[in-house]
């Protein structure tokens, strides 16, 4: 439907859907069949059922995204402990250069 031409029972249909109000024989229908299916034990059941499935897998997805942030947190942990344990080489690398240079120059150094 274009614009505004969308016809009065579905309007009807979407207000009682948004609202939960009665405004014609359609909607009042839809009301009690609705009424009649929260009586009935055996939906209800069903229905609690399905919404505690639905809660436990909400709740698994939850886990999962929790411990694949626990996972990269410890992947960008060991990332960056390369990158201290790497920079230390280099220090030590820069200082072992160093010391190699001042042995060329002035010989061992003596040990006490």
């Amino acid at each position: 439907y274009k614009g505004n031409d969308v016809p009065e029972d579905i309007r009807e249909l979407y207000s009682y859907i948004e609202t939960g109000a009665c405004s014609n024989e359609l909607t009042e229908r839809i009301d009690g069949a609705v009424a009649a299916a929260r009586m009935n034990e055996e939906w209800r059941s069903a229905y609690m059922k399905e919404i505690t499935v639905l809660m436990d897998a909400r709740e698994e997805g939850r886990e999962e995204g929790r411990e694949e942030g626990r996972k990269e947190g410890r992947e960008e942990g060991r990332q960056e402990e390369q990158k201290k344990t790497e920079a230390e080489r280099k220090r030590a690398d820069e200082a072992e250069a160093i010391l190699a240079r001042y042995r060329e120059k002035y010989g061992e150094l003596p040990v006490s």
